[in-house]
């Protein structure tokens, strides 16, 4: 009797055993994932279903298999995979078991859609980001009142597994576990504009800022505007941090409006992690733990600017860096000056702020008062509105202020109408010096 096992059979009975022994493949059936609802869709891959048909599009001609054998994966059900494995942050097995599928399948699923997500960062991340920069100022000035802000700049530390090798101390981090130090600079909408993955947990913040191609941009003047950073960097006119010993008033201000502004990067961050979860924990090497923290942050740039659900933020706690490099005199020049600033456009608000909400009463007593004021016998004219004055018109009665607000608007009015005559005798002056020239102008004075 032959071997059953042998290529070249040579009886029937051998040839009955070996269909005997045979496996029958089966596949799987997979249904088509954009078939449920979007909030089925959105607690499994953080994409609602015209996302991830965005995404298809996107990285289609990247990650298309060249042929249907063995039934290859489609497009959307390779995003689907890489969408539940960056969002679940389980293990591959269990992601295969989720979506019926082998571990080594998920593995190169993942794998493809991370390297095809990679090569579209520079589109997706650019600093200082997709608008104009006048809007992304006056964005960061909404928040806190902080001028000439084009991007918030901090570092978070991604987990990884223990590399193997001669420098797996170098992932040990300040915290005592193995990670990579990611940079990462955003905007006023939390969107990510510059990211540096390439460095492991025990490189300071600091370092990886001064290494970094941004800041080799900002020391040369080509962009301009001013980055917020904790105290952990030096302080430099292209990067302010807050002051280590606030006394005055004004100081204090300053640390209040640059923690308020700085703390988007800290939402980013919190939003970045929070809809993502491998990004607390990636069980793969240093290297690849990189590509996906880059392919995470495209995905989270296209969720902002495809208006998805954001998750519920966690609280994280971040242990505070030590500067170890000086601060520069130039940047504690510009951030000194900055307190002043801040303390005068405060005191500007607080007092619009006082007068917008004043009782009505009040404010139409004080409409009234102002109205009735008129200036002291020099014949200026001056009212709640702004002071117009032209050439060769006639002094302005004299009117009487009530008791109540005679002491304090009466220094005021006088000193204003001491300027107001002395600013027309210099128009008239220069009316007769222009009208022997044949000019004729009319002056407007705005107070």
């Amino acid at each position: 009797m032959a071997c059953p096992f042998l290529n070249d059979v040579l009886d029937d009975e051998a040839l009955i055993l070996r269909r005997a022994f045979r496996r029958e493949r089966v596949f799987c059936d997979r249904s088509d994932p954009l078939a449920f609802s979007d909030e089925y869709l959105h607690e499994r891959y953080r994409f609602s279903g015209d996302g991830i048909r965005y995404l298809c599009r996107l990285l289609g001609p990247n990650i298309q298999h060249r042929t249907g054998r063995s039934l290859a994966l489609t497009i959307p059900q390779m995003v689907c995979v890489a969408l539940r494995f960056f969002a679940s942050g389980m293990f591959l097995y269990a992601v295969g078991d989720a979506e019926t599928l082998n571990k080594g399948t998920i593995c190169c699923t993942v794998r493809s859609v991370c390297l095809a997500l990679k090569s579209l960062a520079h589109i997706f991340i650019t600093f200082p980001g997709h608008r104009r920069m006048c809007y992304i100022k006056e964005d960061f000035h909404k928040i806190a009142g902080f001028p000439n802000v084009i991007g918030a700049l901090d570092c978070t530390h991604i987990r990884i597994k223990r590399p193997s090798g001669a420098h797996e101390g170098d992932y040990v981090n300040r915290k005592s576990f193995h990670s990579i130090n990611v940079q990462m600079i955003c905007d006023a909408s939390c969107m990510i504009t510059n990211v540096e993955a390439k460095w492991p947990g025990s490189v300071h913040d600091s370092r990886v800022f001064r290494s970094s191609t941004i800041s080799q941009q900002l020391s040369q003047g080509e962009f301009s505007g001013v980055l917020l950073g904790d105290k952990g960097y030096a302080c430099e006119t292209y990067l302010l941090t807050p002051l280590a010993d606030p006394q005055t008033a004004a100081q204090q201000g300053y640390n209040l409006a640059h923690a308020r502004t700085r703390g988007r990067i800290e939402m980013a961050f919190g939003l970045l992690k929070s809809r993502f979860q491998c990004l607390h924990h990636l069980r793969v090497t240093p290297d690849r733990a990189c590509d996906i923290t880059v392919a995470c942050t495209v995905l989270h740039n296209v969720a902002c600017l495809k208006r998805e659900r954001g998750p519920a933020l966690a609280p994280e706690i971040e242990w505070e860096n030590a500067a170890i490099f000086p601060d520069n005199i130039n940047g504690r020049l510009v951030r000194d000056h900055l307190p002043s600033s801040l303390s005068t456009r405060f005191k500007r608000k607080r007092k619009r702020e006082e007068t917008t909400h004043r009782p009505p009463d009040a404010v139409q007593q004080s409409k009234e008062a102002s109205d009735e004021v008129a200036s002291e016998s020099s014949g200026a004219c001056l009212s709640s509105d702004d002071c117009r004055m032209e050439p060769g018109a006639g002094p302005c009665t004299e009117a009487t202020v009530p008791k109540a607000l005679h002491d304090d608007l009466k220094p005021k009015y006088s000193q204003l109408s001491t300027e107001c005559v002395n600013l027309r005798l210099e128009i008239d002056k220069l009316k007769s010096e222009k009208g022997t020239k044949g000019n004729t102008h009319k002056y407007t004075i705005f107070l």
